[in-house]
């Protein structure tokens, strides 16, 4: 007499193949969020992205301006400078931020206190375009008239981005999509 394991065999196998399929896709998936929300939060910590990330993205824009080795020298000189400055001024926004929302969370806030927290986050966000338009004043007098145009599709498609916050892979989505951009602009030109 056959019994139900023993004539749906193959059938349990299967179910058993697809069960650990699933498990190790669930264990996969979580150990990827827990490792990527660690590199968000370091990243967040330090001013820069590792030296081997600053490079990438320096050669992505000197590939994409095609900038030549004196204007590459320029180039990460003034982008060193303006990176430092906005790191600091972005920290400054956060710690504003965070002082504002708990002002806000006590039990009776202080209005004049919020009002000032708030032209203070206002004053930080004014000195962060200010410095990032002298960057962006800076990397135009290195490039030229060509080079020029594609910066500024470079800083158009930044800012048109609803999301500024840095995360690991936006370097390789930004570089895609000005890549693809810079095609299409190429196709366009030779019809």
């Amino acid at each position: 007499m056959k019994t139900f394991f023993s004539q749906n065999r193959i059938l349990i196998w299967v179910i058993l193949f697809l069960l650990l399929l699933n498990i190790s896709a669930i264990s996969s998936i979580i150990y990827h969020r827990v490792s990527e929300s660690r590199n968000t939060s370091f990243i967040r910590q330090t001013p820069f992205q590792s030296d081997g990330r600053m490079r990438g993205e320096g050669r992505f824009l000197r590939d994409f301006l095609e900038l030549e080795p004196e204007q590459f020298k320029q180039f990460g000189m003034a982008r060193h400078a303006f990176q430092t400055k906005a790191w600091d001024i972005t920290q400054e926004l956060r710690e504003k931020k965070i002082e504002f929302l708990k002002e806000l969370n006590q039990k009776t806030p202080d209005t004049s206190k919020i009002q000032q927290i708030s032209e203070d986050i206002g004053n930080l966000h004014k000195d962060l375009r200010l410095e990032t338009g002298k960057y962006y004043l800076e990397l135009r007098e290195i490039c030229d008239k060509e080079q020029q145009q594609k910066l500024y599709h470079f800083f158009m498609q930044t800012f048109e981005r609803p999301d500024m916050v840095p995360h690991p892979g936006r370097g390789r989505d930004m570089h895609q999509r000005m890549m693809k951009h810079s095609r299409m602009k190429q196709n366009n030109d030779s019809i």
